[in-house]
């Protein structure tokens, strides 16, 4: 597995990483959960790599995960 920081060309499969996971969580307790469209998303990680850091987990040329962070203050 390797990181590397993301790119607008990752956008989809983090979106589609992101619901699955956030589903995860908010189902098993009887909740929906968020499920921002893409534009929405996108548009959030393109703040996130101009003003914080976001990086993609690959394994075999394949984005299996991210984490996207920025502070503030």
């Amino acid at each position: 597995m390797e990181l590397r920081p993301t790119t607008d060309a990752d956008d989809v499969t983090m979106h589609e990483l992101f619901l699955d996971s956030i589903a995860g969580v908010y189902r098993p307790h009887g909740f929906d959960p968020p499920a921002p469209p893409l534009e929405v998303f996108a548009n959030q990680q393109r703040h996130v790599r101009r003003t914080g850091v976001s990086v993609a987990a690959e394994d075999r040329g394949r984005v299996v995960g991210f984490a996207s962070v920025w502070t503030r203050g």
